[in-house]
């Protein structure tokens, strides 16, 4: 896959996710909405962290990581196909559709509790602006109603953590496709060269690696793919890369197949 060809595709998952991820942060907060006439500043600290539905956003991530993860592992099993028709569909999908909730639980799970523990300590954030507006207990939860019920609350959060965990389903997605193949394959790093490049991607891009074996970063961090959950946040947060994955040849140009 070529960097314009997988910069269309993350757009079209990035859009698909987008709606998804914002209604799962709205939905998170939803259960405050009405206990906001409670609300005052001796309680809220409790108030907010008991009333944040934590469900919400892991069936956004299970919802996100299964449908990106088929139709892009299935993208990349069509262009391992060009090689050697080796790449069953119908085995890909079943066997990704029985490992992706234990991996979204394994793997994720941590992030999905930072993305929920952000949400309140956005919303504290409210009430420590109340209180330095010396906003009486009627006006800190006239302000936190108005201020949750803004579209500005959630787009901005809603449309960077779909970018980033599109990625993340994305690049998952082809490695299990690849590991459906019977070819031995290379890995060569893929970024979206622009602007808002960071420079690590930037220099990271056309580095190869075995399939199994890790990207070495310019800072010594170590990925397995773009947007490896076990990348640190300077690392994956906002990324937009990928990978295309290369068939290794013997000296004669022939395919080398797994032993």
């Amino acid at each position: 896959m070529s960097s314009e060809e997988w910069t269309k595709a993350h757009g079209r998952y990035e859009k698909y996710a987008k709606p998804i991820f914002n209604r799962a942060l709205k939905e998170s907060y939803a259960p405050l909405l009405t206990v906001l006439p409670m609300i005052n500043y001796d309680n809220y600290q409790s108030l907010i962290r008991s009333n944040i539905n934590q469900l919400a956003m892991n069936q956004a991530y299970l919802k996100i990581y299964t449908k990106v993860g088929l139709v892009h592992g299935n993208r990349i099993g069509r262009e391992l196909n060009h090689e050697q028709k080796r790449y069953v569909r119908d085995l890909y999908e079943s066997t990704f559709l029985r490992s992706i909730y234990e991996w979204v639980q394994t793997n994720l799970g941590q992030r999905i509790v930072d993305v929920n523990e952000y949400t309140v300590q956005l919303i504290q954030q409210l009430v420590t602006d109340s209180l330095d507006r010396n906003y009486s207990v009627s006006q800190l939860r006239a302000y936190l109603q108005r201020s949750l019920n803004s579209p500005k609350f959630t787009r901005t959060r809603s449309l960077r953590i779909a970018r980033t965990e599109t990625t993340t389903a994305a690049n998952h997605g082809a490695f299990e496709a690849a590991e459906e193949s019977d070819l031995v394959l290379d890995k060569e790093w893929i970024s979206v060269l622009d602007e808002r490049t960071r420079h690590d991607h930037r220099i990271e891009n056309g580095q190869t690696a075995a399939k199994d074996e890790n990207f070495k970063m310019a800072d010594g961090s170590l990925l397995l793919f773009p947007g490896d959950p076990k990348g640190s946040a300077k690392q994956v947060i906002n990324c937009r890369c990928s990978y295309s994955l290369v068939p290794r040849r013997d000296d004669n140009g022939m395919l080398i197949f797994k032993n």
